[in-house]
């Protein structure tokens, strides 16, 4: 919708779009670094330097503001105590 509104190309709204995702997924899981390695991979495809850096701080700030919304506390938590 962003892109749409700023009038941007295909090609950078499939960039902003790609950066979206990654924030999301990083966001919900708290596993920054896997984001960046997952986004590359299967949502790019392959490794663009403007991708890589956009994908590096979406993830790394969607991390750090999930971690100042919920503490060092789990966002799934486990029923019972398994061996």
């Amino acid at each position: 919708m962003l892109a749409r509104l700023a009038r941007l190309g295909p090609k950078n709204s499939r960039r902003m779009a790609s950066v979206g995702m990654a924030a999301g997924i990083a966001a919900a899981f708290n596993a920054p670094i896997a984001v960046v390695t997952f986004t590359l991979e299967e949502l790019i495809g392959d490794l663009d330097q403007t991708m890589l850096s956009g994908v590096i701080v979406a993830a790394a700030l969607a991390a750090a503001v999930e971690h100042s919304i919920l503490g060092s506390n789990p966002v799934f938590h486990v029923q019972g105590t398994y061996r």
